[in-house]
């Protein structure tokens, strides 16, 4: 069956409906003009985490720009699910200042294909919803302890070490065959595996050198295993390096 429309005789009620129809287009278009102006303050709205171990920390920082002549405020963040928290380091920008909205992963109690909507809501300079999502999946037979690297603050100059242990459950034969990340100013050591029936464990050390740079690290490491179904491990690795004169 085809439908067939008929033109409309131009008249007192089609002129009627004819300016209803404008006011909706123009109401749908400031609607979307006001999700608009928001959205674009944002580098990026969606983020995957790829697969992490059981305990890990996952963290992912959604920047955003003022790039308006007018104050903007976040009036409250939400997440459609409990496998992750939301927080906003700056709720309140001038024009040029820059925040994140930063999505941390439950990995302690939950497993398996995880995502969820981050609802960013504004009230300054007018109301816009902004929506942000990020997925992951969690290994259940992969566990990290403690959750990363985590070197706190650091006097510049200092050296540091953390030490953590990975540790597979089900296959005798599972490897870390490598480790990536380090560079000049992290260096990382390798344990020899431990294995006790379907279970294996490694101890990996971190160590942060004299010559860090002030401020934050904020990197990752990456474990490279010969399981072909996550074959890459993200670690967390954070620290603060305080410089000469903030000790003063």
């Amino acid at each position: 069956m085809c439908l067939q429309f008929r033109p409309l005789v131009a008249g007192p009620i089609t002129t009627g409906v004819f300016h209803l129809a404008l006011v909706a287009i123009s109401l749908f278009s400031a609607h979307a003009a006001a999700a608009d102006w928001a959205r674009d303050m944002f580098e990026v709205t969606q983020h995957e985490f790829g697969t992490i171990a059981a305990g890990a920390k996952a963290e992912f920082a959604f920047k955003f720009t003022n790039k308006y002549l007018y104050d903007v405020h976040v009036a409250r963040v939400r997440s459609s699910c409990s496998c992750s928290d939301v927080r906003v380091t700056k709720d309140s920008l001038a024009t040029y200042e820059s925040g994140e909205v930063v999505a941390s992963i439950d990995s302690d109690r939950l497993r398996g294909d995880q995502g969820a909507t981050l609802t960013v809501i504004f009230d300054k300079p007018r109301y816009a919803e902004v929506q942000l999502k990020v997925s992951v999946f969690i290994r259940g037979d992969i566990l990290l302890e403690p959750s990363g690297f985590d070197f706190g603050e650091v006097e510049q100059g200092a050296e540091a070490s953390r030490k953590l242990r990975v540790t597979h459950y089900g296959k005798a034969d599972w490897k870390i065959v490598d480790v990536l990340g380090s560079g000049e100013h992290l260096e990382c050591e390798l344990g020899e595996p431990v294995r006790s029936g379907n279970r294996v464990s490694y101890s990996l050390t971190a160590k942060l050198t004299a010559g860090a740079p002030t401020g934050g690290l904020g990197t990752q490491l990456l474990l490279v295993t010969n399981d072909s179904r996550a074959e890459k491990i993200p670690v967390m690795v954070e620290n603060f390096v305080n410089s000469c004169t903030s000790r003063r």
